[in-house]
């Protein structure tokens, strides 16, 4: 069995509008997210400018669920972090 690595957004700060997740595969958390960033216009400007949000991935699904701001690789399961704007540009991939 392969591990599937989750993907969530966390974040501090008036974040709360950016969807959460978790997805199980990079490019759909990358879609659902540039879709937000399209709808909220300058406000999604705004929070990606402020570097209040990141997209981390965890090992489990239930991990990437209780996803916090605080967690590092290693920590809780994660396993990566990637700035969102890294990430909608596609870095910080499997």
């Amino acid at each position: 069995m392969t591990a599937r690595t989750w993907w969530t957004t966390v974040g501090f700060g008036g974040t709360s509008s950016a969807p959460v997740g978790p997805w199980p595969d990079p490019e759909l958390a990358r879609q659902s997210l540039t879709r937000w960033a399209q709808r909220k216009g300058y406000r999604a400007g705004t929070i990606i400018a402020a570097h209040t949000l990141r997209v981390n991935g965890y090992r489990s699904r239930a991990a990437a669920r209780d996803g916090d701001i605080s967690d590092g690789p290693g920590r809780h399961g994660c396993v990566s972090i990637t700035g969102l704007n890294d990430f909608l540009a596609g870095m910080g991939q499997d």
